[in-house]
């Protein structure tokens, strides 16, 4: 009995569980749906950047005519300590 217990415990975990999955050429509007606690810091003609808290800083994703194109980390300029994205 216990291990059945267990084994559905386990089952429902698992099954509660959502993986968002984030890819190259993902629309910007799938993006949102799914990220929909992600910041916008940059709207330009050329691009569409969003940041993401991740546990050792931030994620930056860039969009270009609504597609992804670019995923990565950004840069800490000289004499800050804060994430920016890239150029």
């Amino acid at each position: 009995m216990k291990k059945l217990f267990l084994s559905l415990l386990i089952a429902i975990l698992f099954a509660s569980c959502k993986v968002t999955q984030v890819f190259m050429g993902m629309s910007e509007q799938q993006y949102n749906k799914e990220h929909s606690y992600a910041e916008r810091v940059e709207i330009s003609a050329s691009r569409n950047v969003y940041k993401e808290l991740y546990n050792t800083g931030y994620k930056f994703y860039y969009f270009k005519e609504g597609k992804m194109y670019l995923m990565d980390e950004g840069y800490i300029p000289f004499g800050t300590k804060t994430q920016v994205p890239s150029r």
